[in-house]
């Protein structure tokens, strides 16, 4: 779960009870090899939750690198708060296994309100506490951090395979793969597919997994910056 709020004291005592007996290699070489008690941010951004991060982004002081991490998302650090917190929840449900269709979204994505900054032309119509509210967000994320990857071939393949899906009951708009985010790239369509048993389980979890991804490489992004302001070295 998300922390309700930043303890830097408390962080640095679970990083410290973590190097007491590391079950991570680099943390074992670094105790044996090192003497200064707290490892490099890169080490520590591997032991810390995304919910503790989410929550340090949020507490980091104003600075011009915060400032141009949200310009580079083209966002406030309003949203860019939000989506991260939302983006560990939607990640904690996928490690449990959780099922997210119908699933209530416990922290909405806040979604821009300046005709400027949306980039949803149906941005009315949806509720930002809505399923399709979160994937809207994580392929907003990754034209930034990836623009090569493949998760919207992926989610457009799934909404086809399975017609039966109340994706109104999601909070898709009626016309939400003609939205700029969606249609862009052509859909390729596989030639030979293989057993439908194999089909829903693989489309299932790739789906899952890309969306773990996405926040992944969402965490690399910030997790210098967050560091530079709250690590003592």
């Amino acid at each position: 779960d998300i922390p309700k709020s930043f303890d830097h004291s408390e962080l640095l005592r679970s990083i410290e009870k973590e190097l007491e007996y590391p079950s991570e290699i680099f943390l074992q070489h670094y105790k044996r090899n090192y003497t200064p008690v707290y490892p490099p941010s890169w080490m520590m951004m591997e032991i810390i939750t995304f919910g503790t991060l989410s929550i340090m982004f949020e507490n980091l002081k104003p600075s011009d690198e915060k400032n141009r991490l949200c310009d580079s998302f083209q966002l406030t650090k309003k949203h860019l708060v939000s989506w991260l917190h939302c983006f560990s929840f939607i990640r904690n449900k996928c490690a449990h296994h959780a099922r997210l269709v119908y699933a209530k979204i416990n922290f909405a994505p806040a979604l821009p309100q300046k005709k400027s900054r949306q980039f949803l032309a149906e941005a009315d119509q949806v509720e930002n506490d809505s399923l399709y509210a979160v994937l809207c967000c994580v392929q907003k994320m990754m034209t930034t951090c990836n623009s090569s990857s493949s998760f919207k071939e992926k989610l457009i393949n799934l909404t086809d395979e399975f017609p039966n899906i109340d994706f109104h009951q999601l909070g898709f708009t009626p016309n939400w793969k003609k939205e700029a985010i969606w249609s862009w790239l052509k859909i390729q369509q596989q030639k030979e597919l293989p057993s439908q048993a194999i089909i829903k389980f693989t489309t299932n979890c790739k789906v899952l997994y890309t969306v773990c991804i996405a926040f992944l490489l969402l965490i690399f992004t910030v997790s210098f910056q967050i560091c530079n302001h709250f690590i003592p070295f």
